[in-house]
């Protein structure tokens, strides 16, 4: 498989009147076409830095982000951001009118999406209508209507109650999987990292750096909670628990 992005030697550092202080330094990964990644680490470490700069929210401060040629990044923020003044579908259609790519193909590939992954009754609704998993959905459909080729997720899932995360998890997974997209997530939660992903990158405190990468070999695997089922799930559970350093 191809490389989507590679990373080499990133470095951030943010400077105040006090000094400075590094967040990242020497991250260097490479990420292949199709693949889910979760990056991990205590609290503080930088793992929303780095998805920051990867979509250009940021400037790096030293090394490489090669991204393969006319590619494009969707960012899909912790919490959904819905304009509550909007019905779904205009929810939808506004990384389309940003960009000024809305036209009546690209309005119809919406629908498509928001009829195929359970949306259909909620077209013309407003986001106060819906409940927390749903209104992911829907931040997730806003996101793939400009049709990225990589995905990048900070806690998507994480102002959801647990019942809630563990639906919704399988409905993304599903969702990215049948638009065949590239996939970076962070989260804090283990389960939710090895469940969905092939890799899990574990980081150190700050300045974060890769302490480990683990590949994640399920026996059986097919939808994040049946993977959680798997007889291999609890090792790669207790030995990503053992390298975070929680108590930082």
């Amino acid at each position: 498989m191809n490389n989507v992005l590679s990373i080499k030697k990133l470095k951030k550092i943010y400077h105040t009147k006090d000094g400075e202080t590094k967040a990242v330094e020497d991250f260097s990964f490479d990420l292949k076409e199709g693949e889910f990644v979760a990056i991990v680490g205590p609290s503080g470490c930088g793992k929303s830095t780095i998805l920051s700069v990867l979509c250009g929210l940021e400037e790096k401060s030293g090394g490489e982000i090669n991204l393969k040629k006319d590619s494009n990044v969707g960012y899909m923020l912790q919490q959904d951001s819905l304009f509550e003044w909007r019905n779904i579908l205009d929810n939808c259609l506004l990384g389309l009118e940003i960009n000024k790519r809305l036209n009546d193909n690209s309005k119809k590939r919406v629908i498509d999406l928001l009829n195929t992954y359970g949306l259909k009754d909620f077209i013309y609704s407003y986001p106060d209508n819906l409940s927390g998993g749903m209104r992911q959905r829907v931040a997730l459909i806003r996101t793939l209507a400009t049709n990225p080729d990589l995905l990048l997720m900070d806690e998507p899932f994480s102002a959801l109650d647990y019942q809630s995360r563990l639906a919704i998890s399988d409905d993304i997974y599903n969702i990215l999987k049948k638009e065949k997209k590239t996939m970076i997530m962070v989260t804090h939660d283990i389960a939710e990292a090895i469940s969905m992903c092939d890799k899990v990158i574990v980081l150190s405190n700050r300045p974060a750096t890769i302490k480990s990468i683990y590949e994640i070999k399920l026996e059986n695997k097919t939808t994040p909670i049946n993977n959680r089922k798997d007889k291999n799930f609890s090792y790669y559970y207790d030995k990503i628990w053992k390298d975070i350093d929680f108590h930082v």
